[in-house]
């Protein structure tokens, strides 16, 4: 064998050994680039969901307020009715069926304030799983989508 087909069946058979792995190295970065455009799609959805919420937890806890102070109005419109026997010239029967209908309202706005409050919490806890997810992957993620990122925090919470 003359050096030259050395030199050539070494090179084929070393171009059969690299082939695969420049097929796999270009597998891998189409991978990365779906990712990359994934990760973007995600970290948008993560930006406005905490936008929502922070937009949303005043209004929030203002009906809340709101709730409980009607349900304090309620019970103290109530407790100024007056109970027992009917005074002269009062019906005596649906009188008397008032406070148990404001008790029962007010329970209702408590209720309600309750509720809400827990659909809030319930919420934050839901963003505090995607943080935890954002802080897992946040060392794989390269400069641009960190920047993206950081920026779209800093537009949903403001300046601290």
């Amino acid at each position: 064998m003359s050096p030259t087909n050395a030199r050539q069946a070494a090179l084929e058979l070393l171009l059969e050994d690299v082939e695969p792995l420049v097929k796999r190295t270009e597998d891998v970065a189409a991978l990365l680039t779906t990712l990359h455009g994934q990760l973007q799609v995600d970290s948008a959805a993560l930006g406005a969901l905490i936008r929502q919420d922070l937009e949303a937890r005043p209004a929030l806890l203002e009906a809340a307020r709101r709730l409980g102070g009607s349900a304090g109005r309620i019970e103290a419109a109530a407790a100024a009715m007056p109970m027992g026997r009917a005074p002269q010239g009062r019906a005596s029967g649906p009188a008397r069926g008032w406070r148990p209908a404001l008790t029962a309202a007010a329970a209702v706005a408590v209720i309600s304030a309750a509720l809400l409050v827990w659909w809030a919490g319930a919420r934050s806890f839901e963003h505090a799983d995607l943080g935890h997810a954002l802080e897992q992957a946040w060392p794989a993620l390269d400069a641009g989508t960190r920047a993206k990122v950081e920026q779209a925090m800093r537009q949903a919470v403001g300046p601290r």
